[in-house]
């Protein structure tokens, strides 16, 4: 990112078109990056209204930040996927030793998978979870809670 009056950097957002756009420096969340993410939160998402163009750089101006796991409880669509099966690892193909001992790897990291009782949860068809079995009921509460306190809201 480019500097700031501050001497910090701006940081550079990704749009899911695959834009690269910047907070407002006006914006109150334009430090925003500044904070550190726990690796266990998952990555911060910036929501924002529109994009509009500077002079020399596009920008997002009215946002919030959101932790990902938050949006499982108010996303539109929510599906389950099986966890997607483990490759090979890196090995030399002309080695029947390494091949062998990399069949055996990938064996035992499957096996360890499909004893992890886990499944992929996917947030309208782009943000993906790795999520226990026992949770996803719990999620499915939730959810229902939360549809009924909003329509009582109304």
């Amino acid at each position: 990112g480019g500097a700031e009056r501050g001497g910090g950097q701006k940081a550079t957002l990704a749009t899911l078109r695959g834009e690269n756009v910047k907070i407002h420096p006006h914006s109150v969340n334009c430090k925003a990056h500044a904070l550190a993410n726990d690796a266990r939160d998952g990555p911060t998402l910036v929501c924002y209204d529109d994009i509009t163009r500077g002079e020399s750089q596009m920008y997002v101006r009215e946002c919030t930040t959101v932790a990902a796991p938050a949006l499982v409880l108010v996303t539109g669509n929510l599906a389950v996927e099986p966890l997607p099966p483990c490759s090979m690892p890196d090995h030399d193909e002309s080695d029947p030793v390494a091949v062998r001992e990399a069949e055996e790897t990938r064996r035992d990291a499957q096996a360890a998978q499909d004893a992890s009782q886990c499944a992929v949860l996917v947030c309208d068809d782009w943000l993906r979870f790795r999520v226990p079995l026992t949770v996803l009921s719990q999620i499915a509460c939730l959810r229902i809670r939360l549809a009924k306190a909003f329509a009582a809201k109304t």
